[in-house]
This record gives structure tokens, sequence and C-alpha cells, in this order.
């Protein structure tokens, strides 16, 4: 889940990304140019970096030194509109990554979650940096993203689960399976990395949930026969070629009377998903929605609610 592309003109040799840890833009440090150091006054036009905002228009790099609001990135986005949640825990390590601590409000329940503290040290794995040349990977998971609350939150409003099973997919931290869990769901959350179903398993031992069933899945080539009652899927559409395989899932995993939630904060890329969905032989409903919680910032998001009509007699 990109919340930023940044581009460099002309094309130059990769050689390392690395995220700004305030608005998760990713920074591509290429040849001969630092991305971090300020730039010349006059710059050329033709090496000039520059940022697409989440709404997809383009700002110039900013040259200036950082706000104290600014990032890695060099673009101020504004105030918090609300004080984080987030806090560094140093002293304390999960798999050798250094956590820090979201604690979030669901229905009167706190929930604490770890996660990594340092997103650039998984940028600078070298398992990361290969399987980003191989198809374009990068570690989303590393981030409790505002559309996981607004799932999580969602499902906990929703039907209660009593026993039925759900998939999660790209279950990232496990905030989305914890908050099934707690509805009376009875999860598999799955995601395309190790590290972050070991994450979730630990998200869900620290709030006292049991354990929850994880498996490595790739969403795209989904090795899987079971169908499910629930498939759930929060941010998952910030690109368009993950619609098809999204919709492929669905339709090959979803139960008979089941229902897939897929929640995203409006982005663009998100266009179209309704009536791709509609075109594949299944229905759609959309609920607005938004979140504060992770970072205190009011994001706006849709609940995108997915079922497959009964065939009646006479159509069979």
């Amino acid at each position: 889940m990109v919340l930023g592309v940044l581009t460099l003109h002309p094309p130059m040799v990769f050689e390392r990304l690395s995220k700004c840890r305030r608005c998760g833009i990713i920074v591509i440090s290429r040849s001969n140019v630092s991305l971090t150091a300020p730039l010349p006054a006059k710059t050329p036009e033709d090496l000039e970096p520059e940022v697409r905002r989440p709404n997809g228009s383009l700002t110039p790099f900013n040259n200036k030194p950082h706000r104290r609001r600014s990032g890695r990135c060099g673009v101020n986005w504004g105030g918090d509109g609300g004080r984080s949640r987030t806090k560094p825990m140093e002293a304390e390590y999960l798999l050798g990554h250094p956590v820090r601590h979201w604690t979030v409000d669901l229905s009167g329940r706190s929930l604490d979650l770890v996660g990594p503290a340092n997103e650039d040290d998984l940028l600078e794995s070298p398992d990361v940096q290969a399987r980003f040349e191989a198809d374009e990977y990068l570690p989303y998971w590393g981030q409790l993203w505002p559309s996981a609350v607004m799932l999580a939150a969602f499902v906990l409003q929703d039907q209660l689960g009593s026993g039925r099973s759900a998939l999660e997919i790209g279950c990232g931290l496990g905030l989305v399976a914890l908050g099934a869990r707690l509805a009376g769901w009875n999860v598999l959350a799955t995601d395309y990395d190790e590290t972050a179903l070991a994450f979730t398993r630990e998200n869900a031992r620290r709030n006292d949930l049991g354990p929850v069933q994880t498996r490595l899945l790739d969403w795209r080539h989904p090795m899987v026969t079971q169908r499910f009652d629930r498939i759930l899927a929060s941010d998952v559409l910030y690109e368009r070629r993950n619609h098809e395989p999204v919709i492929s899932l669905i339709n090959h995993l979803l139960a008979g009377g089941g229902i897939a939630l897929i929640s995203d904060p409006n982005r663009k890329m998100a266009a179209g998903f309704v009536e791709m969905l509609r075109r594949a032989g299944l229905s759609c409903q959309t609920t607005s929605t938004h979140a504060y919680q992770p970072y205190g910032r009011y994001v706006k998001g849709t609940i995108y609610r997915v079922w497959r009509e009964p065939v009646r007699a006479n159509d069979a």
C-alpha cells in the first residue's frame, strides 16, 4: 500500500529503498543523487524529484529543511489532527526487530499491538531487496494502516461469527483478525510474509485472544481449497493489478451465503472495482466510514460488502 510514489527523470540505477516514517512515501535512492540532502536552489527540471500525493497530484520535492511534522520525504503533510497513540519501545524486540506499540480502541476494548519500530530496517533487508527486484514486493505489513482500523471496527459491529469461518488476506499486524476473533469468528489470518504472521500471532497472544491460525498465502495464487463464510481484506486495492486476483479469490473461496468485506481509504486506484465485481457475477454494497486511529488523523474510507446471489431454480 503505497501512500505516495516518487519518480526521478531520467531513470537511474536502483541502489536503495527507504521510507518516510511520517507519511509512508517510498524514497528510492539512486546513484549520484541524495534525496535526503538539500538540493541546489536552481535544480535542472529533468532532475527535479516529484512527490505524488495520495490524491494523485504532483508536488515538487521540498528542498527546505524538514519542518516539525515533516518526514524523510521532505514534504509537510500538515498537522496530526489529534494525538498519535504510537510510542517507540526501543528496549523490546521480536524476531530481532525493535518494536513500537499502538493502542487501538475497538468498541470499548483496548488492544495493544506491536510492529517494527524502524521500517527502514525492513526495506534494507537483503531478502526484501531481492523480492522487490523479483516482483516489486514491499513490506507494507510493518505499518498499522487506518483501513485496518476501519474494517476491524466494522466487523465488530456487524454479524457475530458464532464460530463460523473467516479468512483474512494481507493480515499485516493482525488487527482485523483480532477484531474478527472478538466478534466470534474462527479466523485464518494470511499474509505474503512470514514475519507478518509472527507479529499477528504475538499480537493475539498479548491481547489474551488465544492462538490465531496463520498461513503464508499469496492472494494471486491462493493454495487453499476450504471455503469461508467471511473473507476480510483491508487496503488491498492500492494497485489496479490487484483487483482481478482479489475478485478471483472471492469467487473461489467464498462459501455459499458468505460475505466478503473489503476496506479502502478511498484511493483513486479503487475506481472501477465495483463494476469489475459485477462483471464477475458478484453483488456489492458500499458503506462510507472513517477512522481517526492509529495516527490521530481523520481518514475517510469505504467498506465494500460483496456476496454472490443464490442461483434460483428457474435459472439453473
